[in-house]
C-alpha cells in the first residue's frame, strides 16, 4: 500500500497506482517471511545459486506479470511487475515508469 500511496501522491495515473499495488503479487508464491526475503535478496545479489522458495522469490516479477496478464490488468501493471527494478520497457510511459520506480525505491 505504501508504494501505491506514494505513487498517487507523486501524481501517478490510475494505472500507475494499480501497478504500484500489484507489482509484487508474485512474491506470495515463495511463502517467505521477512528474514527469508532478506536472505533471498542478499544471496541473489551475490549471484549465489538459488533453489526452492528462494528461486521463486527471485523470479516473482515474471510470475506476477503472468498472473496479471491472465487477469487483464493494465499493461503498465504487467510491465512493472515483470521489469522492476529496471529500464523503461518499450511502449510504456516514461513519466509513469519513473513515478513507479521512485515510489518503489523508497519502500
Amino acid at each position: 500500500m505504501d508504494v501505491a500511496t506514494r505513487a498517487a501522491a507523486m501524481g501517478g495515473s490510475q494505472d500507475a497506482v494499480v501497478a504500484a499495488l500489484l507489482h509484487d503479487v508474485g512474491k506470495r508464491h515463495a511463502d517467505l517471511g521477512a528474514v527469508g526475503r532478506s536472505l533471498a535478496t542478499a544471496l541473489g545479489g551475490i549471484r549465489f545459486p538459488l533453489r526452492g522458495r528462494y528461486l521463486i522469490y527471485r523470479d516473482h516479477g515474471q510470475r506476477g506479470a503472468a498472473e496479471l496478464k491472465e487477469a487483464f490488468a493494465p499493461s503498465l501493471a504487467i510491465a512493472f511487475a515483470a521489469g522492476h527494478p529496471g529500464p523503461l520497457p518499450e511502449g510504456q510511459d516514461q513519466q509513469s515508469w519513473s513515478i513507479l520506480a521512485e515510489a518503489d525505491h523508497v519502500a
